[in-house]
């Protein structure tokens, strides 16, 4: 693997290790004297890819000790009892409505997190994309509308057609600041399907639909970043270890 193919790589994907003792998050855009760290950097993809566990003990610590993971898993199954209180407690108000659960939504977004980089402005712009892909969703059930009343079947031509419409403006956010994590679009479209297809969620309307993703996803965000914060809380070196 080249310096280059080994930036491009790290530019699609975030992992969470260790140089020289401290953990970072480590792309090509910001890992610093990546020529130097090229040899090493190398050794440890290799082992992460054939899932080397032991190679990976003794490069940099990327695994957790027992004592310190079981820790950690205890932390987080409380931040998910916490959140999973929160999201109950929301439903009870009547919020979206009572009759059904939104939580899975901040479950989904709880993990996305790592996938928008593991960061405050990797979920910032995958909320945005999220919004940006609820509002996709809507146009593509007003579409659907206006091509059924054009006489189109359907489910043979007026669903595939709207989507198709609309999946050509959402690739296009590539190139619209702020609303270009494509990936979070196609999430934010996906989940929204999935809460219309829930009668009790799809009675409340487009527009009360669109507020409960938007607040269950945030709730999600924001376990995903204490999440980052637990780890990093738990995981710093031993004396022993410095």
């Amino acid at each position: 693997m080249t310096t280059n193919n080994l930036s491009h790589y790290f530019d699609s994907v975030n992992i969470i290790r260790k140089i020289d003792g401290e953990t970072a998050i480590v792309t090509g855009k910001n890992t610093v004297d990546m020529e130097s760290k090229h040899g090493y950097i190398t050794s440890m993809m290799s082992d992460i890819m054939t899932c080397d566990n032991n190679a990976l003990k003794t490069k940099g610590g990327f695994l957790m000790k027992t004592e310190k993971l079981i820790l950690y898993a205890l932390c987080v199954a409380a931040l998910a009892f916490l959140v999973d209180l929160i999201a109950n407690v929301i439903q009870s108000t009547g919020f979206v409505t009572p009759d059904a659960s939104l939580t899975f939504v901040t479950f989904i977004v709880w993990a996305s997190y790592f996938l928008f980089g593991a960061t405050p402005k990797g979920a910032v712009s995958g909320f945005l994309g999220i919004f940006a892909g609820v509002v996709a969703a809507i146009l593509i059930y007003v579409l659907v509308g206006v091509y059924a009343g054009a006489g189109m079947n359907v489910g043979l031509l007026a669903i595939p057609l709207a989507v198709f419409t609309l999946v050509i403006f959402m690739l296009l956010l590539e190139k619209a600041p702020y609303f270009n994590n494509v990936a979070a679009v196609f999430l934010g479209t996906g989940v929204f399907f999935g809460l219309m297809g829930t009668p009790a969620i799809g009675e409340a309307g487009y527009g009360m639909v669109l507020a409960g993703e938007m607040v269950y996803a945030a709730i999600g965000l924001v376990a995903g970043w204490l999440t980052i914060q637990i780890r990093t809380a738990i995981d710093k070196p031993d004396k022993k270890e410095a």
